[in-house]
Parts: structure tokens; sequence; C-alpha cells
């Protein structure tokens, strides 16, 4: 099957829990419990549930993410560019589906894991993956394997001209999208694949360019996820001027377009059919940064998406994301972020009509389209403390909200919008008992509410801890 993630939902639309495993190796990632957007959840160190998840449309460390530059595993401060590791995680999830009223259960998550960060001349090519085994004491029948792989090449040329191809991959559980009515108890597995390009000209200069493309694709295993695989292509532009000092500034256009192959029923003729969304955005764009210790950037965008398939469902407005890193001290950083966005879902689902017959009224079941605008809104804040060199801790919040705006059936009569809301909190230890073996554990609570044109809600606790031991 395609595979969908819901592009548009914010990155951190899925942050299923902002959880770092904590153990060693950087990027290293494994198995997460069920996103709670519907999306794919996003990678984790050995096993951890509930890891922060990423767009596919959406590079790490664009505008909003306000990311400082750091090294890399393999760079020049380690004493060789290759790594290679094992990882051994047990979870205990009180409600492993992310259901209402889902069960509980233990599992093991048994990871083999390395990467390599190796500069060419001028170039750097690097990789990262990992593959877990997960098992699950009595739900033995979301037994997976999931793995996540990223490799890539900065290119660096002369005229101050250079760029980035990566490609990321992508597998492991997946939650059930709001508007799909209330989830069961299924397992369902997610794929993702990625391709990013960037090039830049222009360098220190007092003028740049910046030109990127993107494609993804998302496939779910579950069958009643299929209106919700679809594949997403974008492209952007933007022109930066940096007069010197910490503040640089820019504006831009992107467009981009999101196909959905089986995005619903025809309840008139039986069909499947399709849905196209067009998006065309004007960017305006800021960075900022202070000596490493404070960086921040931000987009401001009037965004309009048009549709096509179905009907047409025009969205027009502003959107946008900000972000906000500070090294507080040696020992303490902070990360804030907020960001809105605009999305698209279509759908079916089963509804009633009241209808009048020479007896009366009548309740008539009717199977409905469901087709609509998505507005997301979304904050978050994490923090993290050195204690010492080798002992830990962290902490996160986030809050989302996702609206389904302009809704309308196939009779024509209006349906209720439909508001999820997840909050998430989690805080976690790491020790590296040496250079090459750490520990950590963590713990996670998770909050899902869906009213309007579909009705549920749930939470989920989870406590996790893990060891992990790697070779260079």
């Amino acid at each position: 099957m395609n595979n969908e993630k819901r592009f548009l939902l914010n990155p951190v639309s899925a942050a299923a829990v902002l959880s770092l495993t904590l153990v060693y190796v950087v990027d290293a990632s494994a198995q997460t419990a069920p996103s709670s957007s519907g999306a794919p959840s996003g990678s984790a160190p050995a096993g951890i549930a509930g890891a922060p998840s990423e767009s596919a449309a959406t590079p790490t460390g664009g505008y909003g993410s306000g990311a400082l530059s750091s090294g890399t595993l393999g760079g020049p401060s380690d004493p060789s560019p290759y790594y290679i590791g094992v990882s051994q995680a047990f979870t205990h999830d009180s409600n492993v589906y992310r259901v209402p009223d889902g069960r509980a259960d233990t599992y093991s998550s048994t990871s083999l894991l390395g990467g390599f960060d190796q500069p060419l001349g001028r170039q750097r090519v690097f990789g990262r993956a990992y593959v877990t085994d997960n098992r699950y004491r009595d739900q033995t029948t979301l037994d997976n394997v999931s793995y996540s792989i990223n490799t890539g090449i900065d290119l660096e040329t002369v005229e101050n001209l250079s760029g980035r191809l990566s490609g990321t991959f992508n597998q492991s559980l997946a939650s059930a999208p709001s508007t799909a009515g209330t989830p069961t108890a299924t397992r369902n597995i997610s794929n993702t694949e990625t391709i990013e390009a960037l090039i830049r000209w222009g360098g220190p200069s007092l003028l740049s360019i910046e030109g990127s493309a993107n494609y993804s694709n998302v496939g779910y295993s579950a069958v009643e996820y299929q209106q919700s695989e679809f594949n997403h292509s974008g492209a952007s532009l933007n022109l930066f001027y940096h007069g010197g000092g910490p503040l640089r500034v820019g504006m831009g256009i992107r467009g981009d377009v999101t196909h959905t192959p089986q995005a619903f029923v025809d309840p008139a003729t039986g069909q499947v059919q399709s849905t196209r969304l067009t998006g065309t955005y004007f960017d305006l764009l800021a960075d900022y940064e202070v000596t490493g210790q404070i960086g921040a950037n931000g987009r401001l965008s009037y965004t309009r998406q048009d549709s096509s398939g179905g009907g047409d469902v025009v969205f027009s407005g502003w959107t946008g994301n900000i972000g906000l890193s500070w090294q507080v001290t040696g020992k303490t950083s902070l990360h804030v972020d907020a960001a809105r966005d605009a999305g698209f879902n279509a759908t079916t689902y089963n509804t009633f009509a009241f209808t009048q017959t020479a007896n009366g009224i009548a309740l008539t079941p009717v199977v409905a389209v469901y087709q609509n605008n998505q507005l997301t809104t979304s904050a978050g804040v994490s923090a993290s403390y050195a204690a010492t060199a080798k002992i830990a801790a962290f902490a996160s919040a986030r809050y989302q909200r996702a609206e389904h705006l302009n809704v309308f059936t196939a009779p024509g009569t209006p349906a209720p919008d439909v508001i999820d809301i997840s909050k998430i909190l989690a805080l976690g230890a790491s020790y590296q008992i040496t250079r090459s073996w750490g520990a950590g554990c963590n713990m996670s609570y998770e909050q899902r509410d869906v009213s309007g044109g579909t009705n549920f809600s749930y939470d989920a606790k989870a406590i996790s801890c893990s060891t992990q031991f790697t070779w260079r």
C-alpha cells in the first residue's frame, strides 16, 4: 500500500512525547508507541515509547525550529567517523493501541544501530541507521520490526556554492487519524520515504539565495487507513539579506502538491476518489543567533490552498512558526517552539439524515464524504540539564490543537467540525557509564481528546529503561 504521513500536521504534530533515550549515540532510534496524530511516529533511541515525530515535508532544523548548530557523531572531535552499536530497552505502556480504554502491556526492543560521518575533501557524506525487533508480552499481534535510515551528502564548491542531498526511510507503529472514527485496537505499521535537496549560493556575503525541493510518500499497513495514504512534493526559493551582526532576514515563495490516491469512496457511484491539494505560500523569514548561546528563527507565511477531487475546499490566511534555543548556563539548555499550519483531509464516515416521509420524520443512514481544511496550532517547551559530565536529565511539555474546518457531507448537509487536542509530558534521565556504554530511563504521559464529527478520548502512560553499547 501507499502510505500517508499527514504532512501538514506540524512536525510536532505527532510529537508524541518529546523523549530522548538519553543513551550514548545521538540520533540513534527505535520503536515508538503509536503516535497521537495519525502520522507515523518519529524515531527514538533504544525502543523508548513516544518519541518526537518529524514531518516528511519539513527538514529538521528548518524555520521555527530554533536549532543551534552542533557537532555530529563521528565528526572531527571523534577518533573515528564510524560507529556500530547494540541497544536493549524494556517499556511498560498503559495503552499500547492508543484507543479509548486501551490495554496495557510490556514490550522489549532489541536494536542494532550504526552510522558514519566522513569528510571527503570539501564534501561530507553521512549516514545513520537502526533496526529494532519489538516483542510484546501479551499483545503479540503488535510484534514488529521498526527501522530508520538517514543518509546524505553535504556539498561545497567554488564561488560560495553549497548544498545537501539527503534521504530518510522509516517504519514504525502509527495510530488512527481523528477523522476515521473511533479508533480500534488494530496493528498499523507506517512506512515513510523522504528525499530532500538544498542548494545555497552566497555564503557569508551580503545576499544569499537558497533553493530546496522535497518529496515524501507515506503508507499504512492497515486497510482501515488507506484513505490517509498520500504523497507530497514541494519546492521553495528564498532570498536572504545578512548585513552583519546576529540577524539575517529573508523572503521567499513556496509551492507544494499533496496527492491522496484513495481519499474516499464517492457515495453516489461507490468508486474510490482521489484528492489533490495545491498550496502556494509567500514567506517572511528571520534568523537570530548570538555567540552560540541564543538561537531563534521564525517564518510568517501568507498561505493559500486549493483542492480538487470530491469537491473544492479553499483555505487562505496567515500561518507560520517560531523557535528559540537558549543555552542558559554551561549545564542548562532550553528550547521553545510554536506553530500554526494548514493541511487537508478527506475521508468517508457513516451518519444519519432526517428525512420527511408520509408517516413523519425518519432517521436514515447515510454514507457521507467528510472533506475539510485543517488548521493545526501547537506549542512546546523542553529543557535539559547536565548535572555532571556523565549524568543528564530532561523534561518537556507539548500542546497541539488540530481543527478540521469547512466541513460538508455528500448529501449537502453541514457537519460539525472536528477538534483534536493532544497534551504530552515527558521526563527522563541518563547516565554515561563509560565513553561507549550508557543507560537511561524516562516517563511520559499523553492525553488526546477528539470532539465534533468524531468523538473519543484516551490517555497513555509509559515508562522505559534502556542500555546501549557502541564501538567505533
